[in-house]
């Protein structure tokens, strides 16, 4: 995400600098020196390729060490087997499902889950650091404190929704989510419910790993 924002920091000053430098390039046209010109045109061109090269591998590398504190295993995720993304607001609000192949490294780390696994993982991540609930991970039966953010995040009619609600409950199917809660008081009671999550599933079964966020 830092390298994201980054690049995306760095492309928005080149594009304040665009004008200053297109009035360069027109200046160096007038006066004809056209080996100099050339320069002034492929110089920005090698930037951005620079840039590229430099921000796709440290991309992979920041998803690495991401995943690894949720699933506390290295693995890369590629290409997702199937997803559903609906329309997201000016806020962000919306829905995003996900399924990959169960990478081996992860497979191997759940098949032999310790107290360690139950206890400390997923880690929160620094832009979730407001998402006061942490879920870690376990399998089925669902838990009943686990119930609510379980249905908030299967809250909805896709296909791959039901496809996950069929399996979610079985012994080696683990889950784990990250949320925001929203409380509230009136005359009856105190309430909350989860209003933001980030849900995750391992389903060794089946080979998958889900991945769903949730806003509202």
């Amino acid at each position: 995400m830092i390298t994201r924002y980054a690049f995306a920091f760095i492309m928005m000053l080149m594009l304040i600098g665009c004008i200053p430098y297109l009035i360069w390039m027109i200046v160096t046209a007038f006066r004809r020196k056209w080996r100099k010109l050339a320069k002034q045109v492929y110089m920005p061109l090698l930037i951005v390729a620079a840039l590229y090269l430099v921000s796709f591998p440290a991309s992979l590398l920041e998803n690495l060490v991401r995943d690894s504190r949720r699933f506390d295993a290295w693995a890369f995720f590629i290409s997702a087997r199937d997803s559903h993304e609906t329309e997201r607001s000016f806020t962000g609000d919306g829905f995003s499902i996900s399924v990959f192949e169960l990478p081996d490294s992860i497979r191997e780390r759940f098949e032999n889950s310790d107290d360690e696994l139950r206890t400390e993982y997923p880690k929160r991540p620094w832009y979730r650091s407001d998402w006061e609930e942490i879920g870690h991970w376990r399998n089925g039966p669902i838990a009943p404190s686990s119930r609510d953010y379980v249905d908030f995040a299967l809250d909805g009619e896709e296909e791959l929704t039901k496809k996950l609600r069929k399996s979610i409950g079985g012994e080696r199917c683990f889950y784990a989510y990250i949320a925001n809660v929203t409380t509230w008081e009136d005359e009856f009671g105190n309430y909350r419910r989860p209003s933001d999550i980030d849900f995750f599933v391992v389903d060794l079964d089946e080979g998958l790993v889900w991945f769903i966020n949730s806003n509202t």
